[in-house]
């Protein structure tokens, strides 16, 4: 009775309802993922979607250079200064997020021209070029969201968050569907990213005047009347860390394994790697993203408040998660191959094996939703830096060691499994840091504890 109580009580805790919220919004967004993969592989074919994979990892790596980590920083040290209630803070990270992303924009001005010269010189041709066009101007709307969706967050509007997230992405795919019905191919996909990002503009406009208000947060205007003051160096260096973390973590993989793939085999080769790819990380896409998005917030303001449960509510975290994802992972084993030929049709049936060898790394996704916000707490990002950077030098090295074995397709699946095992030296550190900062604090309360007793009797 008394565990079935615990069981029926645990939607008390906002942590619990905030991530089951996230979860159900996750799940549609996985659904509206899988239709649309589903649509896309139909109405484009298998070279064309490859091709549609090549445009979107050739735009993700050369836009490296307009990433300064902005995003990332922003929910670490604003949630953190919240937790605080420092409101000079709060009013200088959101100087700091503001002066880089102007910043950003600049870059990603210089990068529209130059991508179709880009393109040409990596041998990819003009057409990606001028795709990567779109997508780059796409990826210069997204920090409104960004920020205004972490507002929504801190004030635990999580349903609202959930709600905005996944009626973009059903506008997303309703649109490009339609451009692809008139015979717009790739491009009515990527149309339709930029056409929905441009509508969410004046959202995040009213949202943020609103949400400020409440939140105390300075008006926008303000911030960019004030934005050339300083302050914000501390948060530029550690925002560095994280975008190089970020952008080996989140765009050289898997943009890299995959534009070594084109370069090494054919465009057919990459659609079914990316499909394999995309339902291989159904498990991780399904869980990890929702949990990480509140510990990325939890864990800063948990730290602020409260640094001696940090230890606990990181092994909760990671517990939880593994029991979670190895059920996902079993689902996705037993239910997904066989489909594949049926939903998808019988020319991507050679996906299949690729994706059960890349479906073992979502066990190992289970410890990235501690180890990464301590990392970025605790200012040890280089840690992930150097761990991801080293996944990716281990994992292409196993794809040119194998490929001649093994096939090109199958090599660069086994090549994703490596870089992400290389992850597990990098857990096991950081946890060691989590403990020996744990026991530091012990040692130091019990001092505190031990002369305030003697300093009584002293008195007495």
């Amino acid at each position: 009775m008394s565990t079935l109580r615990s069981i029926l009580g645990l939607h008390r805790i906002p942590f619990v309802r905030h991530a089951a919220t996230f979860q159900i919004g996750s799940i549609v967004m996985t659904a509206t993922g899988l239709i649309s993969s589903v649509l896309y592989a139909r109405l484009l074919g298998i070279e064309q979607f490859g091709l549609f994979a090549v445009v979107s990892s050739f735009t993700g790596v050369i836009c490296i250079i307009a990433s300064f980590g902005q995003e990332t920083t922003l929910v670490t040290f604003l949630s953190e200064a919240v937790g605080r209630k420092n409101k000079t803070d709060i009013e200088t990270v959101l100087r700091y997020f503001i002066q880089s992303t102007l910043l950003a924009i600049g870059f990603y001005a210089i990068l529209f021209f130059l991508a179709p010269t880009l393109a040409t010189y990596l041998d990819s041709g003009a057409t990606v070029g001028g795709l990567a066009r779109l997508l780059i101007l796409n990826t210069a709307l997204q920090s409104p969201p960004v920020l205004v969706f972490l507002m929504l967050q801190i004030r635990g509007q999580v349903a609202l968050v959930t709600i905005l997230e996944n009626i973009r992405a059903l506008l997303q795919v309703g649109i490009s569907i339609v451009l692809l019905l008139l015979g717009h191919g790739v491009e009515g996909i990527v149309l339709s990213m930029l056409i929905v990002s441009v509508l969410y503009l004046p959202v995040c406009a009213i949202l943020y005047r609103r949400h400020a208000r409440i939140l105390g947060f300075p008006h926008m205007k303000m911030l960019l009347q004030t934005c050339h003051q300083g302050g914000t160096a501390p948060y530029f260096r550690q925002g560095l860390w994280i975008a190089f973390d970020r952008q080996i973590s989140r765009n050289l993989y898997p943009n890299l394994f995959l534009l070594v793939l084109e370069k090494t085999s054919s465009l057919s080769v990459v659609g079914l790697f990316r499909l394999a790819l995309r339902l291989g990380s159904l498990p991780a896409d399904m869980i990890t993203p929702n949990i990480t998005r509140l510990s990325a917030v939890t864990i800063p303001k948990l730290a602020a408040q409260n640094t001696e449960r940090l230890k606990e509510t990181c092994l909760k975290l990671m517990k939880g998660m593994l029991g979670i994802i190895s059920l996902a992972i079993l689902g996705v084993a037993l239910i997904v191959p066989p489909l594949v030929p049926v939903v998808y049709g019988a020319e991507f049936s050679q996906s299949i094996l690729p994706l059960l060898i890349i479906l073992p790394f979502n066990f190992i996704s289970a410890f990235s939703v501690a180890t990464v916000p301590v990392a970025r707490l605790f200012k040890k990002v280089w840690m992930l830096t150097v761990s991801n950077a080293l996944g990716i030098i281990v994992g292409l090295s196993g794809f040119f060691l194998l490929r001649g074995l093994i096939g090109p397709l199958n090599a660069m699946s086994a090549s994703i499994l490596l870089y992400h095992i290389n992850s597990i030296v990098l857990a096991l550190i950081l946890w060691r840091f989590i403990l020996t900062q744990h026991a530091k604090i012990k040692t130091d309360r019990l001092a505190r504890e031990t002369a305030i007793l003697e300093h009584n009797d002293v008195t007495v």
